[in-house]
């Protein structure tokens, strides 16, 4: 779900995430909000899981990050 932001700096959208993983591919830094649930992010070598309340900073670097759990996070990026 994607929510219209008022200025072209930054989007802002809310994914569910299920048990299979999904890929997201990369074109500018991110940063990923969990908030609800528990979310497993893996990019490359590096691998960290959320709980709610809890981000991560993505680099614009990452070619591509892959996210699996149950619960919803926050995606803010340009």
């Amino acid at each position: 779900m994607s929510y219209p932001i008022p200025v072209d700096d930054f989007c802002f959208e809310v994914m569910t995430v299920e048990h299979i993983s999904q890929a997201q591919f990369v074109r500018s830094a991110e940063i990923l909000f969990c908030i609800e649930g528990e979310v497993a992010i893996s990019s490359q070598n590096n691998h960290v899981v959320l709980r709610a309340g809890e981000s991560v900073f993505v680099s614009s670097n990452s070619v591509r990050y892959d996210y699996q759990g149950h619960g919803r996070i926050a995606r803010a990026f340009n």
